[in-house]
């Protein structure tokens, strides 16, 4: 209750502690120091309690400030402290942490004209926070050095492909510049310039070949970012032996190392999703279309980073042929087996069956898959024998297919 402090004060790690101030009769509080110069120096303070009885005295910890001195420079954005004296240091800009370490640290991160808020969070000995000072820096550097690495294609048709970018955190570019090139070995040619974070190119045959995009950005200094990610478009392609087909596809590059997956997607004709399958590093896949249920498959293959970006290849649509036969001999003889000729198929719209004798005289015709030819010739049972056919049937998509032959009736 009758307890005197004192408030000492030193400047830098060889200054000799001085009484500033006196405190008494009270359990805690606050205490302020004025006139100090706290980017030229750093200052450490403690607290005496001296015994009135007796003249004792206990000295607390004491707690330093953090000399916080961050300068603009031709190669980025140069922040010293006096970290020795603390046990671990941060730096925030702009609020959030970018750097923990020991200084100097050279915030490369910038763009010529940009103004940032930097501040050192520390912690002393003794487990305290400590801020410094927040400073405000305008960066001069001319050339930035952080590239976009993640850079993503997205094939809209056979005529254009649209680029998507991720910013580097933290930066607020001028512009974005785009780049071409028509084979991996080519030097890259300036395609144009936006302010978006996306650009559509019209060009060719992006449903036959390969395209390589890259995409830089300018300062208001002049100054270009480096190119470091190419993007290709992602060819989509497809091979049928027998009732197999084999997707396959162009290695995806444009996210570097934050590449994540292939998901590969199955559509109907009306674009429903009906299956999805997702692949490590694998750039094809096999799949047997003998028992689909849809004639027209839709395939399109995407490519994640670890972000969520995502790049898409082109859509592309394969269509199983109708499939159909006309057997090669009925028996018309009531037993209950093969008592009709009937055309039998799969992706079938339309059907025409039409059935002549010997003589190429048309005897009979039917526009129904249900509706075959019994064997008689009106109400008379025709002879056995060699007939032809013709069959011509057409798909819901429209198209005709045709097939012709011969068959035995037998008795």
């Amino acid at each position: 209750e009758n307890q005197l402090y004192q408030v000492q004060l030193k400047q830098n790690s060889n200054g000799a502690y001085q009484t500033v101030g006196n405190i008494s009769n009270t359990i805690n509080g606050t205490f302020n120091f004025e006139n100090l110069n706290l980017d030229a120096n750093f200052y450490c303070v403690r607290i005496i309690a001296i015994s009135q009885c007796n003249g004792q005295s206990l000295i607390s910890n004491e707690v330093c400030t953090i000399r916080f001195n961050p300068n603009a420079g031709i190669d980025g954005n140069l922040l010293d402290w006096n970290h020795s004296d603390f046990q671990e240091s941060d730096v925030l800009k702009n609020g959030g942490v970018i750097y923990s370490g020991v200084a100097p640290f050279l915030d490369v991160n910038v763009l010529c004209g940009q103004s940032d808020v930097y501040q050192i969070v520390a912690i002393d000995q003794n487990g305290l926070e400590v801020r410094s000072l927040p400073k405000i820096v305008e960066a001069i550097t001319g050339s930035p050095e952080i590239s976009i690495i993640q850079i993503a294609t997205n094939v809209l048709s056979d005529s254009q492909v649209e680029i998507s970018w991720i910013t580097p955190e933290g930066l607020e570019p001028e512009q974005f510049i785009i780049y071409k090139k028509r084979n991996i070995t080519d030097n890259y040619f300036e395609v144009d310039s936006t302010s978006q974070n996306s650009y559509i190119d019209n060009g060719t045959a992006f449903f036959e070949r390969i395209y390589y995009y890259s995409v830089a950005y300018t300062n208001n200094c002049g100054g270009i970012s480096p190119l470091f990610s190419t993007a290709p478009n992602i060819l989509l392609q497809l091979n049928q032996q027998g009732p197999e087909i084999q997707l396959s596809w162009n290695s995806y590059t444009g996210f570097d190392s934050l590449f994540d997956n292939y998901v590969v997607k199955k559509y109907d004709s009306e674009l429903n999703l009906l299956t999805t399958t997702t692949l490590t590093n694998e750039t094809n896949l096999s799949e047997n279309i003998a028992q689909s249920d849809f004639q027209k498959l839709i395939y399109q293959v995407e490519a994640i980073s670890k972000d969520g970006l995502i790049a898409f290849s082109n859509l592309l649509t394969y269509k199983i042929p109708s499939s159909f036969f006309v057997p090669t001999a009925f028996t018309p003889n009531r037993d209950g087996r093969n008592e009709e000729l009937k055309v039998v198929g799969k992706f079938i719209d339309e059907v025409e069956l039409s059935i002549y004798n010997r003589w190429g005289t048309l005897i009979f015709r039917s526009n129904s898959l249900e509706v075959g030819w019994d064997g008689y010739l009106q109400n008379r049972e025709a002879p056995e024998g060699t007939y032809t056919f013709t069959v011509r049937v057409k798909d819901r998509f429209g198209e005709e297919y045709y097939k012709s032959g011969v068959f035995n009736l037998i008795r």
